[in-house]
């Protein structure tokens, strides 16, 4: 029996869809253009003077020569480990521009953009493709968060987790927020689990 999206539950996934960690953050696009990375929240609110450590680093990487403009969807959030982020330490950078409140949060804990999504590449719109092609670009073009070692990064793909035998016990285990169960056939189809959800 086939198992649509609304069925989904914490032991009944449809076979062969992605599982990927769900971040507690602030929900954001970042754009490569030209050379240059900016930060914007999909109602359009600019987020690029927000998070310095994120823009510096997207602007030192070898990206911007291959193609002219790459669009990616994430979650920006300050990492505890692969598994979880801290949302009152990304509270205290969501709403601040002052550059010395900026430094003391940076020393404590860096924020990281965590790429869930590729909107464009290489000049192409790719919304319309199926998930697993975009999520394939994502792999090719940025390290997976997969291990201690990836948190180093300030930009990173997330990654689609192993399969488990108790998803709920597993999510508790780490202390995460949730789930994001995907379906790697289609554009748009997804389902969210989270901790706190009977």
């Amino acid at each position: 029996m086939e198992i649509k999206p609304k069925q989904v539950t914490w032991d009944q996934f449809p076979k062969g869809w992605y599982v990927q960690p769900k971040y507690d953050g602030e929900c954001n696009k970042l754009i490569i253009k030209n050379g240059k990375a900016r930060l914007v929240r999909f109602e359009g609110r600019e987020k690029t003077e927000f998070y310095p450590e994120i823009i510096e680093y997207a602007n030192e990487l070898d990206l911007h020569d291959n193609f002219p403009k790459m669009v990616l969807v994430g979650e920006v959030c300050v990492l505890l480990d692969v598994y979880k982020a801290s949302f009152p330490h990304i509270q205290l950078r969501m709403n601040t521009q002052n550059k010395v409140k900026q430094k003391l949060a940076m020393k404590d804990k860096l924020a990281t953009f965590v790429a869930f999504d590729i909107e464009e590449y290489k000049g192409e719109n790719l919304d319309k493709k199926p998930y697993k092609e975009r999520y394939k670009i994502l792999e090719d073009v940025l390290p997976v968060l997969e291990s201690k070692a990836e948190l180093d990064f300030r930009i990173v793909a997330v990654a689609n987790l192993k399969p488990q035998k108790d998803w709920k016990e597993f999510v508790k285990k780490h202390e995460m927020e949730g789930i994001v169960v995907k379906n790697p056939e289609r554009a748009a189809e997804q389902v969210k689990l989270k901790n706190w959800d009977e």
